[in-house]
This record gives structure tokens, C-alpha cells and sequence, in this order.
């Protein structure tokens, strides 16, 4: 990788069009829904990327599944925060591997939107930086990587849209500060 493009933790741009209709999509949804959602996804899309090459590494997957023990009302958002915190730390333990890194980074959002809703349009940037490194590698042009990230967030929004609630009660009205 010595002649390789600098790689990023993120990818996508939050002016980027892709992610307005997703933003949309999850602002009009309960948080339940969305909180399903972001783990589901994750724990189907990302999670895998960072367990083969880190098979003995529980922490991401810990993390979600006590996330989504939160969904069920069966576990605390404070008892989470150590878990994210943990999950943060695998990604740090995976550096020399950036598409696991980013996975794990992935499901740390994932698990950390249980206190901050915000937080799931991160699985959009690290998830788009995991599924990129995993296919095609770490020394693909930008364009090349900006492509599979509008790419990803459109397996996102579909993802949301299987299980989107038409006129849902109670939608979330998020601040999107990224």
C-alpha cells in the first residue's frame, strides 16, 4: 500500500444527495423502527466484514446484540455506553486492516443510536468504508469509492423502506449535524 491513495475512516459526504432521501426516509420513522433497522442492518452487512478477519473478537457483536436487547426494554442505554466504548476499541485494534476497522466502527454507531438517534446516519459512512475496502480494496480511485458509497446507502434506504411504517405516529425529528 505504499503508492496507495490515503485511505479514509469515512466514506460519503453529508452534502452528498444520496444521503438526503435516506435522512428523509429515517426522520419519518419511530424510533423503534429505526433503531431495528440500523441493527439489523449492520449486524447483517457489517458485522460479517469485521468477524472474518477478526473471528475471536466479540466486542461488535456484543455490542449489538445488548443494543437490541435495549430495543426489547430488557437493557439500559447507560449499560451500552461501555459496550460502544469497547466496540470503538476493536475498530482501533483493527488497524491494519481498514475495511474490518470500519465495520467495527460501523457497528458502534449502530449500537450507540440507542441514546442518540443521530448516530445511525454513521453506518452510512463507515458501513459505505467497509463494504468498499471488502470488494474492491484499498487502493481504488475516489471516484471509484464514492461510487460504492452512494452504492451502500442505497442497500441502506432500501433496507429502511422493507420495513418503513407508512404515515408512522410517531416519527423522530433528528438533527443531522454531520
Amino acid at each position: 500500500m505504499a503508492d496507495a491513495p490515503k485511505l479514509r475512516k469515512i466514506l460519503g459526504s453529508p452534502d452528498a444527495p444520496y444521503l438526503d432521501s435516506l435522512k428523509e426516509l429515517i426522520s419519518s420513522q419511530s424510533r423503534e423502527t429505526i433503531l431495528k433497522w440500523c441493527i439489523n442492518y449492520v449486524e447483517n452487512n457489517m458485522l460479517p466484514i469485521f468477524e472474518a478477519a477478526y473471528p475471536d473478537d466479540s466486542r461488535p457483536r456484543e455490542a449489538l446484540s445488548n443494543a437490541r436487547l435495549y430495543i426489547s426494554d430488557e437493557f439500559g442505554a447507560r449499560q451500552i455506553r461501555p459496550l460502544v466504548f469497547a466496540c470503538h476499541a476493536a475498530a482501533r485494534d483493527a488497524n491494519d486492516n481498514p475495511a474490518a476497522q470500519a465495520a467495527a466502527r460501523a457497528c458502534a454507531q449502530a449500537s450507540s443510536s440507542v441514546y442518540e438517534l443521530g448516530h445511525t446516519l454513521g453506518i452510512a459512512y463507515y458501513g459505505a468504508a467497509a463494504a468498499a475496502y471488502a470488494k474492491v480494496g484499498y487502493e481504488a480511485d475516489a471516484q471509484t469509492y464514492e461510487d460504492l458509497a452512494a452504492e451502500e446507502c442505497a442497500r441502506l434506504q432500501a433496507a429502511l423502506a422493507d420495513i418503513a411504517v407508512e404515515d408512522e405516529p410517531d416519527p423522530c425529528l433528528i438533527e443531522w449535524h454531520m
